[in-house]
């Protein structure tokens, strides 16, 4: 047999035992470039009063981090330089910023939309010593003493100038200050030890003194009033006025100490080149190390926040986070022979049983003893342990039951090898000493040297997972076709009548108020009084997947899932239920079937399918702080907004006293509630007064609003920290929409006059009709005579309207025919709505071997005028892409401006020449690079739009043209060409001004541009087909009953 003795792994299982550090895995949370850092090297880290973190680093400036997502700022935003060694923040509020090219001090609350303009820095040219300046400390009296690389500066209200102490420190680089319980300043220097100044003397102490190196990075008052010297050679130790080395975690003694912390639990934290230290208030030392989790074996900085987070920076790969060390997990890193354990038993003497996918580990006396498949003589497939009466244990394995006798393993199986029933789900010895087996075709039994069916109880063909004796004798039957219970008679199955119409049950518990709880695949069940009650998702638990489940001393019900695990506190029929998943430090993931345990010490031990998960409850606590929440940005139409043209104060790009137009009224409200604990957790609910009547809840963090009709309003939104906690008051933003001219009540005024005069009028009229009744009379006499010249007029007018669709049918022929389009732009539509039979629109498309030229234009009126206009330019840019075919699409629309003017004025009078068009033209190389796609654009008072991007990243691109028309006009100008850099699967979307200004809706209200790119951007998810299906269909429900004002065209290109 395969037998090796782990004594590493030992000390792994004795942290399970007595909680000391060796080698587990910590759920450290990193952060690092990948994830969105401005640079790895992370040299000080702050946290403002909105509970955003602040990580200054080295090059690569600020990096914010509110839990959700990274923001930056660099010397592009008035920061003095992009190394930062040090944040902290005055008693003005102000924030602090010692970089390496002097002081920046940036004010928060400044009402100042450039980021730039936040800040002001300070130089040697403004009074400091050296512009270098590697700490700040913030005295009592609210000064800034500065620790700079040659001595001393102070900052107060705006000033700085240079604090002179004593010559050798005033030319030393000063890394660290520290003010002591007995308001001595202490320096930390780069090259010339620590300085100790009481106020009038000051005292050196270097390598003469005992200190192993002179660079020193901080001080350190311990709690018996005593020093540590943090060096690049080891900690020391002040006593008797010397220094001396120590070594409290016995790890390199000549690993560089940088810097420490005490967290709220009164814990030292220390930060070395070598690993992280913890000194615990009860005496206790731990280490950790890369191989735990952390980011990075050289810790440079420490940090706490408000959420009692511990944030551990390091000098290249990044920052840490800690949120609680309430789970420990031991994966094959640490020594276990797989990461999925299938079951865990401890026995009457202490010792752990692990059982998994790869074999079994033993820890007895001090050891572990791992078995293997080979060890196993089979399949080491581990899903159940037990003890018998003799001493022996009983493994239920995939391949039968192995019985260790304490010196050798022997196996039992079925006659037949071939039998479900050598899969044993569970072994169970009851109070007499028989020994039952849970198998995937019923309950067994061994009798004759073999697994056989057990006789008598009718659960065959069945999955038993879990077999369960309660105090009163009677034996319950987990299984996938429901609950069973047996009292040595009869066998009953739990079903509906009963309240219980669950088929998977995994497992059963029996508390001290001999009330059942079960493990199903519907949530957890309680059964007490002959009634089943049901604990859900509906109730706040994360899954109904219930997989194991225990209790603890407290009584308390801990549930194993399917992602994490959930605590349930029971209080007088009452559930609190407290879910722990991977954000909460529970890397396991997934709950193993019935791998759950609860030690003889009280310790929570889970199997998993990441590995073995310890629990910690000394560790555990609530998040009771709210989140900070605040409003981060107010949009308008999806983009962000320049609002001191609609308020006059503004804050942080937050407008106060906001008033708009009624048209301005698609708003958007992008919000954040900082909980560092577990971020993704953090919830929301928002309404906005005046529209919603009820909370709108996500976890989003924006909130849209379209359409707003004119009022006053306040949007008010609450965070959740992920635990319930809800913020006390919520954020509010207050905003009001003004009503459209004919919704005041100067309008309705107008209004009431007018119908006034109107009542007036038809008295006054209606007394005169009478007398032109009179007069009609005579008028009908002449009737005759006119109806027959009526006659004469209506044949002539038959034969122009004749004419005119001869016109239309001309006109059509001249346009690019679909058929011929096809050719070359495979994914296109075309919406061509004329006003009149003619049309004054219209659109072109050209094929030249390296482009495709798409043409829209609109031309000089509609019907008959317009329609010659077009005929004269479908003519001159069929001429001009024939004969110059290297034009560019400005010098296109320059020589169709001169032969415009040409044809319409050739002996250039006064008259003609003044009329033309509207124009887009677009040129699409046929060249592509990669996915990339180049277009040139000329319009002449028009624009166009490009939707870039795919779902959720697309976006809308518009391009605005010439102002002046191609035809005659005073201020005439060269037309400009743009390129445009697009990509395959881009749609651009050309238009004439038709469709914009076609009056209607509710109001009979121009429909406007706005409103057409809002349509563009919410159907371009669709197929083209789509797309022009759903336009028309818009236009034409907006249109209603009014007449059409003006020619439609609207053109959809998909490059490809």
């Amino acid at each position: 047999m395969y037998k090796f003795l782990n004594k590493s792994f030992f000390f792994i299982l004795l942290t399970v035992l007595v909680f000391t550090s060796k080698a587990q895995t910590y759920p450290f949370s990193n952060h690092t470039v990948e994830n969105g850092l401005s640079q790895g090297q992370i040299l000080s880290v702050f946290q403002d009063d909105d509970g955003v973190m602040w990580f200054g680093t080295s090059g690569g400036g600020i990096t914010k981090y509110d839990g959700h997502s990274y923001e930056y700022l660099t010397d592009k935003d008035g920061l003095a330089d992009n190394v930062v060694f040090c944040i902290k923040k005055n008693k003005a509020g102000h924030v602090l910023i010692a970089t390496n090219n002097g002081l920046s001090v940036y004010d928060p609350k400044a009402s100042i939309k450039d980021k730039a303009k936040k800040f002001k820095n300070y130089t040697t040219k403004n009074g400091l010593c050296d512009n270098r300046i590697f700490t700040i400390l913030i005295d009592d009296n609210g000064e800034a003493i500065l620790g700079t690389a040659r001595g001393l500066s102070n900052y107060k209200d705006g000033i700085c100038s240079i604090l002179k102490i004593d010559k050798k420190l005033d030319s030393s680089g000063v890394f660290n200050l520290l003010r002591d319980s007995k308001k001595h300043l202490w320096f930390s220097t780069l090259g010339n030890g620590v300085f100790d100044f009481d106020g009038k003397t000051i005292k050196n102490y270097t390598t003469n003194d005992g200190l192993q190196n002179n660079m020193v990075f901080s001080v350190m008052e311990t709690n018996t009033n005593g020093f540590w010297f943090f060096t690049g050679e080891g900690l020391c130790e002040l006593k008797d006025g010397k220094a001396q080395k120590i070594n409290p975690a016995n790890i390199d003694t000549n690993a560089t100490y940088y810097s420490y912390y005490k967290d709220n639990t009164n814990a030292i934290w220390l930060g070395t080149s070598n690993g992280l230290i913890k000194q615990g208030s009860d005496g206790s030392v731990l280490v950790f190390k890369k191989k735990n989790g952390l980011v990075d074996n050289s810790i440079w900085k420490i940090f706490q926040d408000k959420d009692a987070n511990l944030w551990f920076a390091s000098d290249q790969s990044g920052i840490s986070k800690l949120a609680s060390e309430r789970f420990l997990i031991y994966t094959t890193k640490d020594g276990l022979l797989f990461d999925e354990i299938k079951y865990i038993y401890q026995n009457k003497t202490g010792d752990y049983w692990i059982g998994s996918k790869a074999g079994l580990s033993i820890f007895k006396n001090k050891e572990s003893i791992n078995y293997n498949n080979t060890d196993l003589k089979g399949n080491a497939d581990i899903w159940s342990i037990a003890e018998d009466k003799k001493g022996n244990y009983l493994i239920g394995t995939g391949n039968g039951l192995l019985i260790y006798n304490g010196s050798s393993f022997s196996r039992i199986t079925c006659e037949d090898l071939d039998s479900p029933m050598n899969t044993i789900f569970d072994v169970f010895v009851d109070g007499k000493g028989i020994i039952w087996l849970g198998t995937p075709a019923g309950l067994a039994k061994i009798a004759d040297g073999h697994i056989q069916p057990l006789d008598g109880i009718a659960i065959t063909k069945n999955y038993v997972n879990k077999i369960f004796q309660d105090s009163k004798g009677d034996y319950w039957f987990c299984t996938d076709d429901g609950l069973f219970k047996y009292n040595g008679l009869n066998l009953k199955h739990f079903t509906e009548p009963e309240g219980f119409s669950q088929k998977r049950v995994r497992n059963i518990i029996e508390d001290a108020d001999h009330n059942y709880w079960l493990a199903t695949s519907a949530g957890v069940y309680k059964y007490s009084n002959n009634k089943f009650t049901n604990i859900t998702d509906k109730l706040n638990l994360a899954s109904n997947e219930i997989y194991s489940i225990t209790l603890d001393k407290a009584n308390n019900l801990w549930a194993g899932l399917s992602n994490g695990i959930a605590k349930i506190e029971i209080k007088n029929n009452d559930y609190k239920i407290r879910t722990y998943i991977n954000e909460d430090g529970f890397i396991g993931q997934g709950c193993s079937q019935n791998a759950m345990l609860l030690d003889t010490e009280g310790r929570l031990v889970i199997g998993t399918s990441k590995g073995l998960m310890i629990y910690q409850a000394q560790y555990d606590r609530e998040n009771s702080l709210e989140p900070a929440t605040k409003l981060k940005s107010v949009d308008l139409f999806f983009q962000e907004t320049q609002w001191d043209q609609y308020t006059d104060s503004i804050n942080n790009n937050i407008p106060f006293n906001l008033e708009l137009p009624y048209d301005k009224n698609y708003l958007t409200f992008n919000f954040i509630g900082v909980s560092l604990i577990a971020p993704e957790k953090v919830s929301y609910k928002y309404m906005l007064k005046g529209i919603d009547k009820d909370w709108r809840t996500s976890f989003k963090t924006e909130a849209s609003y379209s359409n707003i009709p004119p009022g006053s309003y306040e949007f008010v939104v609450m965070a959740s920290n992920g635990e319930g906690v809800w913020n006390k008051e919520p954020v509010t933003f207050k905003f009001s929409i003004r009503p459209p001219f004919w919704r005041t009540w100067w309008f309705y005024s107008l209004i009431a006059a007018i119908i006034l005069m109107g009542i007036y009028s038809y008295f006054k009229i209606r007394t005169a009709n009478s007398k032109i009744l009179k007069q009609n009379e005579i008028i009908e006499e002449k009737n005759g005579a006119l109806q027959h010249a009526n006659n004469e007029i209506a044949e002539k007018n038959q034969n122009i309207t004749d004419s005119i669709n001869y016109a239309k049918r001309i006109q059509q022929s001249f346009l690019t025919s679909e058929k011929i389009i096809n050719q070359f732009l495979k994914e296109h539509f075309i919406l061509f709505r004329p006003r009149d039979i003619v049309s004054g629109d219209f659109y072109l498309a050209f094929d030249l071997p390296d482009r495709t030229i798409v043409v829209c234009a609109d031309c000089t009126g509609h019907g008959i005028p317009g329609a010659f206009m077009s005929l004269i330019g479908i003519s001159l840019l069929n001429e001009i892409s024939r004969a110059k075919v290297n034009l560019n699409s400005a010098e296109i629309l320059e020589e169709l401006r001169s032969r415009i003017i040409s044809a319409l004025n050739p002996d250039k009078s006064e008259t003609g020449g003044k009329d033309g068009m509207d124009i887009s033209l677009i040129s699409i190389l046929k060249k592509a690079e990669g996915d990339k796609i180049k277009i040139h654009f000329s319009g002449a008072n028009t624009t166009i739009q490009l939707v870039s991007g795919q779902g959720e990243n697309a976006k809308l691109i518009e391009f605005k043209g010439d102002k002046q028309p191609v035809g005659y006009y005073s201020n005439m100008k060269a037309f400009t060409q743009q390129e445009i850099i697009a990509h395959k699967g881009d749609i651009i979307y050309m238009y004439t001004d038709g469709y914009a200004d076609q009056f209607g809706g509710s109001n009979g209200k121009k429909f406007m541009s706005k409103q057409l790119k809002h349509q563009i951007a919410s159907v371009c998810h669709l197929s083209l087909k789509e797309q022009r299906a759903h336009l028309e269909n818009v236009l034409t429900a907006w249109q209603g009953k009014l007449e059409q004002v003006d020619d439609v065209t609207v053109i959809g290109i998909k490059l490809t």
